[in-house]
């Protein structure tokens, strides 16, 4: 409003105009002094700053209380709106770190997970590299050898530090109960370590180069070797190095992901093969000897205990496994060694222990007969026949519903990123994109969900899908599919897989 100008107010008529012409009407009790008053008010209303839109009359032709109860809210939004993006950014950070913590343990502390009390059964992971490390990439790929990693080498020190073997050692028989120095001199050599190398990408979208050190066993005396899977998912390049040093490159020749087994294969032969046993006949109490690489750096070690239970079902990562139990001490790095008893045959593959501040001498191994089977299964055809599959790969994902952040909410799911030509999902009319939330009544809200859904059922039974669909990749719809399930099989992937674009094979 401008004031500058005193004709916007009328002294000497009985009706007062503003600026915009609008006639006041005095109240019929207003004197002389009420003009004045009036005048005053405006000046007030000049000096805040208020313009002339801004500005409200009464009857009794006073600039209205509203218009500092406009501002006064502005101001008590304002307040509002720091004070929930501050809330915001604090459950943020505070979320951030709960989930570095869960995907990142590594790179954390673990003194607030040893003080909590709280205990958990967890695969006996490799051990794990810094992330950041460059892997050497001038490795010859004609001969085949490549130069030993340190921390899994025990022959970096001279010769002379490697035992030789001594032929008055007794040799396993499988039927003569031997000391635990002559089943390690006797059986040292059929253990391996295995170094994997890979990418990984953080929550900022950062790609690094990752290794890690496991531990492995020779199958046979022709290059097959037998470990866990976890050992082998972070990448797609692997190394394994003998007891004397030497060092291959090594194939993947197949796995099975649920119940943790893989099989490798090296370009070698007249290997010393470890002596299978019979894990059905192991009873409780019997001795039991590990040979490792705890947390890859102390390479070839031996811990003693015995089987303390059978037939533990275990979860890990969702998925059960039976499993007998031991106490002899295994740390990160002895993820897929070998447990030998007193007559140095192999009887399980060291995969879990239980981890709690309070918790000593519990780990878990994976009966030798279950590997074999697998193992043989991996041999010759390369995965595991007869599972049920969709004949896709498909990773976690959400959509985002509505706008603004206090009025959207996300949906849940597991999303097809490759679809086999003329597969179960393709059949059913299913493509790329689409993100499966409902399957035969079970909610899916992850890739884990759709796998377990999944196991329940044969080659061939028909599943009802609930998925979200989108003809143009931005309006989603529900549709309802029907699948005939196909067979599993890890060959259903396209030329360029990778776990981190395509994530799991189904």
């Amino acid at each position: 409003m401008d004031f500058d100008n005193e004709e916007n107010i009328n002294n000497n008529d009985e009706n007062i105009s503003d600026v915009n012409g609008t006639v006041v009407e005095p109240h019929p009790s207003a004197n002389s002094n009420a003009k004045s008053d009036i005048y005053d008010s405006y000046e007030d209303d000049y000096d805040d700053g208020f313009s002339a839109e801004d500005v409200r009359v009464n009857d009794f032709g006073n600039v209205s209380d509203e218009d500092y109860d406009t501002e006064n809210d502005k101001e008590s939004m304002r307040a509002f709106y720091v004070i929930a993006i501050t809330v915001m950014c604090v459950t943020l950070l505070i979320g951030g770190f709960i989930f570095a913590k869960n995907v990142f343990p590594d790179s954390l502390s673990f003194d607030d997970k040893a003080n909590t009390g709280s205990s958990q059964v967890s695969k006996v992971e490799p051990s794990v590299d810094d992330a950041d490390t460059d892997v050497d990439d001038n490795n010859s790929d004609t001969d085949n050898i490549v130069s030993t990693e340190e921390n899994i080498n025990p022959s970096d020190n001279s010769e002379s530090d490697v035992p030789e073997k001594d032929d008055t050692i007794s040799s396993v028989d499988g039927k003569t109960e031997l000391s635990a120095s002559e089943i390690y001199a006797s059986c040292v050599n059929s253990v391996v370590g295995i170094t994997t190398e890979g990418t990984t990408t953080n929550i900022f979208g950062q790609v690094s180069k990752n290794a890690s050190s496991g531990t492995g066993i020779i199958y046979s005396s022709d290059g097959y070797i037998l470990t866990n899977y976890h050992v082998i998912e972070s990448g797609a390049n692997y190394t394994v190095t003998l007891y004397d040093g030497t060092s291959y490159k090594a194939e993947l020749v197949g796995y099975e992901a649920s119940n943790d087994v893989a099989l490798l294969k090296i370009d070698a032969t007249g290997l010393s093969g470890a002596y299978m046993g019979d894990s059905d006949n192991i009873c409780v109490g019997e001795d039991i000897i590990v040979i490792g690489n705890p947390l890859g750096e102390l390479t070839y070690t031996l811990t003693r205990g015995v089987v303390s239970a059978l037939n533990r079902v275990i979860n890990t990562d969702a998925n059960p496994k039976n499993m007998f139990q031991i106490d002899a001490a295994v740390n990160s790095g002895n993820s897929g060694g070998p447990a030998f008893d007193a007559c140095g045959r192999v009887i399980g593959i060291v995969t879990a222990k239980y981890s709690a501040s309070t918790v000593e001498g519990i780990g878990f191994c994976i009966p030798i007969n279950d590997a074999i089977n697998i193992a043989e299964e991996l041999k010759t055809y390369g995965y595991i026949r007869g599972k049920a599959g969709m004949e896709i790969c498909a990773q976690d994902s959400y959509l985002t519903y509505g706008r603004g952040w206090f009025n959207s909410y996300a949906i849940y799911g597991a999303q097809i990123t490759y679809i086999k030509a003329d597969g179960a999902a393709a059949s059913a009319g299913m493509i790329t994109k689409d993100m499966i939330v409902e399957a035969n009544g079970v909610q899916i809200t992850s890739v884990s969900d759709l796998q377990t859904v999944l196991k329940t059922y044969s080659v061939r039974d028909k599943l009802e899908i609930v998925a979200y669909h989108s003809d143009d990749g931005i309006n989603y719809e529900k549709k309802t599919y029907v699948v005939t399930l196909g067979e599993y099989s890890p060959q259903n992937i396209p030329d360029n897989y990778s776990s981190d674009q395509y994530g799991e094979i189904l």
